[in-house]
Formats: structure tokens, C-alpha cells, sequence
């Protein structure tokens, strides 16, 4: 009897160690540098990461047309429900003037030909009133996420695939995309956009936390396990 509890413990060792060498874990490592957007902050931007935004060059009339201006990067300081990960969170926003952009990040040493997939969540706000009163239901905003698999640094190119848009209106909301990469170096995006005819309010506000960059899942092996037969 005891040779055959020793034999079928080490029956499930080695069924333990056969899963977990061919069945990855579902937590991969992180590609990115400072995934939540910790210290220390330049020019309002975290380290690791860069400020882009579209910019249509004059401000325009609110009421009639969508213009685009330079908006404000800072870190999170005040409220813990604008930071959902660490101590800070990115913080991105206007006053009256509408805006699209955010921040990216390259990241070199990624392999041709495999999947990257790429998500980050953000919580905006639209409105008249000071933080923490509602956004106002009527007013424009949008988050996304993109990569660019060939490594470019320009948020316009063809190449930026970019995932669906999400509605983060008061609320943390998770935006992903995946693509293949093209070279061994590839760029993420992370992007707000207020840019609508009449939103043009003093809050235009939104909050980026929690990205991650990992490689696509390995497919699993098909493979029969004969375990051996126990003494009685």
C-alpha cells in the first residue's frame, strides 16, 4: 500500500511538471516600461512614457466646427478613485478648448511575425462642475488603444492599428487591440478624444492607469498522458 501512494505521487508530480512546461500561465510578463504610470514625471508626462496630440493649429468656433488644441499632462495626485493602480495615475485634460491625444510608449526587442496585444484603462470626465460631480450626459468622449507593429512614432500613420473606442464616462473601462508584429520594434498608443461640435465645457478630462504589453498565447500542445498503472 505505501509503495503505491509514493507511486502516485509522483505520478502527479510529474503530471504537474508535464502542464506546467507545455501550458503557459495565463499571466505573461509585461513588455512595457512603467505599465501604471508611476514617478517620476517630466513635463506632467511618466517616465517611460511620451505625449502626443493632434493639433488643427487654430481654435476654431465651438458651436459650429471640431478643433483640436494642445492639452495639459499631469500626474494624479488628489484622488485615489482617479488612480486605479499604485500611487498615480496619468491625468491628460483641457479647459474649454477640445482636444485629442495622450501617450505612448516604443518597445524594442519584440519578435517578428508573433502577436502583441496591448490594453490600457482610463476613467474621463466632461463637464461643468468641479471634480467629483457627474460628467454631463450630453458631452463627447472617447478612449482608445493602438499599436503600431512597425515600430513608427506617428500616431496619424496607416500602419496604427487602433482597437474599437470605448465611452469612459465616470467610470474605469479598459480599451485593448492586438496586432502582428513587423519589425522588432513596435509603438503603443493611449488616446482620449473630446473633439465634437458644442463640447467644449471647462472639464475635458481623462485618466490613463494599468496598460500591459504581452506576447499573443502559445497554442496548446495535444498530447496523451499515460500514467502508470499503481500496485495493489
Amino acid at each position: 500500500m505505501k509503495n503505491s501512494v509514493i507511486g502516485f505521487s509522483i505520478s502527479l508530480c510529474l503530471l504537474v511538471l508535464f502542464f506546467g512546461s507545455n501550458h503557459p500561465a495565463s499571466t505573461q510578463n509585461d513588455l512595457l516600461a512603467n505599465p501604471s504610470f508611476e514617478d517620476s514625471y517630466t513635463g506632467g508626462v511618466a517616465k517611460g512614457w511620451s505625449a502626443w496630440h493632434y493639433d488643427s493649429m487654430a481654435k476654431k468656433d465651438c458651436s459650429a466646427e471640431v478643433y483640436y488644441t494642445q492639452p495639459v499632462w499631469s500626474a494624479e495626485l488628489a484622488s485615489r478613485s482617479l488612480i486605479l493602480d499604485g500611487v498615480r495615475s496619468q491625468h491628460v485634460g483641457n479647459q474649454w478648448d477640445t482636444w485629442r491625444g495622450g501617450v505612448s510608449q516604443s518597445v524594442d526587442g519584440v519578435t517578428v511575425g508573433e502577436t502583441y496585444r496591448f490594453k490600457a484603462s482610463m476613467i474621463g470626465r466632461v463637464s461643468n462642475n468641479q471634480w467629483p460631480a457627474a460628467s454631463d450626459p450630453d458631452g463627447f468622449i472617447n478612449g482608445r488603444v493602438g499599436i503600431d507593429p512597425s515600430g513608427g512614432s506617428d500616431f496619424a500613420a496607416a500602419s496604427v492599428a487602433w482597437g474599437d473606442a470605448i465611452v469612459p464616462r465616470d467610470s474605469w473601462q479598459t480599451a485593448t487591440v492586438q496586432t502582428v508584429a513587423t519589425s522588432t520594434s513596435i509603438t503603443v498608443f493611449v488616446e482620449a478624444d473630446f473633439g465634437a461640435i458644442d463640447n467644449c465645457y471647462p472639464h475635458l478630462d481623462m485618466w490613463f492607469d494599468s496598460a500591459s504589453l504581452v506576447a499573443g498565447e502559445r497554442p496548446i500542445l495535444n498530447r496523451q498522458i499515460y500514467l502508470p498503472v499503481l500496485n495493489k
